[in-house]
């Protein structure tokens, strides 16, 4: 099992997620990452070494640690908006 850290901007981005029942599948989400953090898509480009999960409209976007077995959330949200910097 990996250590979840959620950055301040990711936190600022899923409390802005207005429907609860979107905000609890995402909760669910991060213990899938937790379990198996190669769950999500390895992402390519200017965002290699990050991966992305699909949640509804959503994205979260996550980085792995192995050696300090954790993982990063950086980002989670809408799908239009998630890559742009």
């Amino acid at each position: 099992m990996f250590k979840l850290l959620i950055t301040a901007k990711a936190k600022k981005q899923i409390k802005l997620i207005t429907k609860l029942y979107e905000r609890r599948a995402i909760a669910q989400i991060f213990e899938d990452i937790k379990e198996d953090p190669l769950v999500g898509k390895p992402l390519e480009d200017e965002l290699t070494g990050q991966y992305s999960y699909t949640v509804r409209v959503y994205r979260i976007l996550y980085k792995i640690d192995w050696n300090d077995k954790t993982v990063t959330i950086l980002k989670a949200d809408h799908r239009g908006v998630v890559y742009k910097k």
